[in-house]
């Protein structure tokens, strides 16, 4: 993006396809509204609410328009991998409208990439990982420091029923970060396939690398995560605003999940915002459940949101959760 042009470069098996448009004040206008970080702003776009009470709301023109303006009409993949651009990186595309009013992920399982040579990189590493072999951290209780989170206890539980009990479970003081970081130290957090994180995060807009994922006795920042030596088919980021970029211009932008990511972990699951805590939970169990009967964590997450779609919930409560990475 520049200021007044978006060029789309389509990448499919048989050609490469680059589309530019003008893009308009309206345009940005929209843009910076749905890729906005205000709970508020979110909420009346996605949901047609605010803080709680119905009102009107331009939410389903502007994901109608910018469907027309960022998806190419002859797209017809099953599965779309988006390395988006500059402001970009925190508008759900899986939420626009399409012209006959189906949202993409109706028609389309999306998968988020910083860029491509990073989706290069990912799709090179080991994919034997047991999924069977899970970490899963829940913190339900933080003091005066945070709101207290009841759903992450019922994740924890979710999780090992799914699992059998297979694998580490880690709730309320057992979830340190000096645990964390002497598990990796052991070279033992490379053996699980799966790294749950039921808790809170922080974004820092002004310093991204003290982003950090609140433990019980301190926090789990950037700079500690970028240290750690994953192989991790999948870590899931159930907080608020784990995907959520900070600093840059473009495609050097930062974030947990891109530090999850870096640190080795083939896919990631996290949000752009605040999503209420009953939304998350059965999102995330929707999609395990897809996911553990072999479907592709793409497809399991698109089954999933298809699903909260059929069952009355708006995007706001379903929209918010993204796949980096790896499908």
């Amino acid at each position: 993006m520049t200021d007044d042009t978006l060029t789309c470069l389509v990448v499919q098996p048989e050609r490469l396809e680059i589309v530019t448009r003008a893009l308009t004040p309206f345009d940005r206008a929209i843009l910076e509204q749905c890729a906005g970080s205000a709970r508020d702003q979110r909420e009346l776009i996605y949901r047609g609410t605010l803080r709680g009470a119905t009102v009107p709301s331009p939410g389903a023109a502007y994901l109608q328009h910018l469907y027309r303006l960022l998806i190419p009409p002859d797209v017809t993949a099953s599965t779309l991998v988006i390395a988006p651009h500059g402001i970009l990186h925190a508008l759900p595309f899986h939420a626009l409208v399409a012209p006959d009013r189906h949202y993409l992920i109706e028609r389309h399982a999306c998968v988020y990439t910083p860029n491509l040579q990073v989706l290069q990189h990912a799709r090179k590493r080991n994919r034997d990982s047991a999924l069977t072999n899970p970490l899963v951290i829940g913190i339900s209780q933080f003091g005066a420091s945070a709101r207290a989170l009841p759903s992450a206890s019922a994740e924890v539980d979710l999780l090992g029923r799914l699992f059998d009990q297979r694998g580490v479970y880690w709730r309320e003081e057992q979830a340190t970060r000096q645990r964390v970081l002497d598990l990796n130290d052991a070279g033992e957090l490379a053996a699980f396939g799966l790294v749950h994180c039921a808790t809170h995060a922080v974004l820092d807009s002004a310093a991204p690398h003290q982003s950090r994922v609140l433990l019980s006795d301190d926090a789990l920042t950037t700079l500690d995560i970028l240290d750690l030596s994953l192989r991790a088919r999948l870590v899931t980021l159930s907080a608020c605003q784990t995907a959520w970029s900070a600093g840059g211009r473009g495609d050097e932008m930062l974030s947990l999940a891109r530090a999850f990511f870096y640190a080795g972990a083939q896919s990631l699951l996290a949000t752009l915002w605040a999503v209420e805590d009953r939304a998350l939970p059965e999102l995330f169990a929707r999609f395990y459940r897809g996911w553990l009967t072999g479907a592709d964590a793409a497809r399991a997450l698109q089954r999933a949101q298809i699903e909260l779609i059929h069952a009355g919930y708006r995007p706001f409560d379903w929209a918010a959760a993204i796949l980096i990475g790896e499908a």
